[in-house]
Parts: C-alpha cells; structure tokens; sequence
C-alpha cells in the first residue's frame, strides 16, 4: 500500500515495523533502526534480520514512540482537521 497505514498503525500500537527498503514512502515513514528496519525485498535477508533483532526490540522506547504518535495522530484529531478542510472547502 502506497501511504503506509498499516506502518503508522503498528507504530501506533507498538509493534515493531520491518518494511521493504526500495519504497520511498516507506524511507519517509521508518527511520532504520530506530522506530523500524529498512530491508531489501530478498527472503533471506529478511529472516537475517529478524533473527538479528527479534531480542533486541526495546519495548519502553516502541510504548513511548507509540503515545507520541497518538498524541499528534489520535482520531479525534484527525476528524478535527478533516473538518476543517471540508469547512474551507465548502465556504470557497
């Protein structure tokens, strides 16, 4: 998928996030190592890394990189911006 929602809801909910390398919407959203892992779309490679990181998931800093998300992205939110674009939209 183009923009990635399944990424942003994993982020969301704290789930580790491994995605292919070669997609540039994928490059905006994980920063390698750090909220996820960049990999080529190559099987082996990717049962590699999983088994490289698996232990090394740090749970405190996926719970807290989770909240903010929420903070900036939570439902109400969005419909809140939602509705101000409609509103903009329809008073033009």
């Amino acid at each position: 998928e183009g923009l990635g929602n399944t990424i942003i809801e994993s982020f969301a909910s704290g789930t580790p996030v491994m995605a292919n390398f070669s997609e540039p919407s994928f490059q905006e959203l994980i920063k390698n190592n750090k909220n996820g892992f960049l990999v080529r779309m190559n099987p082996k490679e990717w049962a590699k890394k999983i088994v490289q990181k698996i232990n090394k998931i740090n749970s405190n800093k996926i719970r807290n990189n989770s909240k903010n998300i929420l903070s900036q992205a939570n439902e109400q939110k969005i419909i809140r911006k939602y509705f101000k674009i409609f509103k903009k939209l329809i008073n033009q």
